[in-house]
């Protein structure tokens, strides 16, 4: 019946269906929202992977904490959260050259994550894995993107396959 979408910072195209609500990603905050429209379906897309975007601090803040806040606000008694969507990445899988070709969904990252990013995919996907199990209501779908490359593409990944020598 309704989209609402909430974020820190107003959207930068219009929106036409979409009604939007300024509100950083306090629990409470998020919470008051979902009760009083009666949210049935929560999509997270915030997931910062792009060491560009912005620093690892603020990486954890919107990645983890941000993470909880939302997973805190749709477990709240009486939510009428039944469906969860949350974005995340292949890298929770790792990039170590002995790892297998293919992961099914039951198996767990062979080795332990070395860079921050990683570190915070792999909680973030801890914490919904304690959501799932205490809030077996609730449909949790995780969709692990892959990193995107093309010439219009800006990222870490593409800056360095553009330098003109790869260490």
């Amino acid at each position: 019946e309704a989209i609402i979408g909430i974020d820190r910072r107003p959207p930068k195209v219009p929106l036409e269906r979409t009604e939007f609500v300024q509100v950083a990603d306090a629990h409470s905050l998020i919470r008051r929202i979902v009760e009083g429209a009666e949210v049935d379906t929560v999509v997270d897309t915030r997931l910062v992977l792009d060491p560009l975007i912005t620093t690892p601090k603020r990486a954890h803040e919107n990645n983890v904490i941000g993470t909880m806040n939302i997973l805190t606000a749709c477990s709240a008694e009486g939510s009428p959260v039944r469906k969860l969507v949350v974005r995340s990445s292949t890298r929770y899988y790792g990039i170590h050259q002995d790892d297998p070709a293919f992961f099914t969904e039951e198996m767990r990252r062979p080795h332990p994550p070395r860079r921050l990013l990683d570190r915070d995919i792999c909680e973030v996907e801890d914490a919904l894995r304690q959501f799932r199990e205490r809030n077996p209501q609730t449909t949790v779908t995780v969709l692990r993107f892959a990193t995107a490359l093309g010439p219009d593409v800006r990222s870490a990944c593409q800056r360095y396959l553009s330098a003109l020598v790869w260490p």
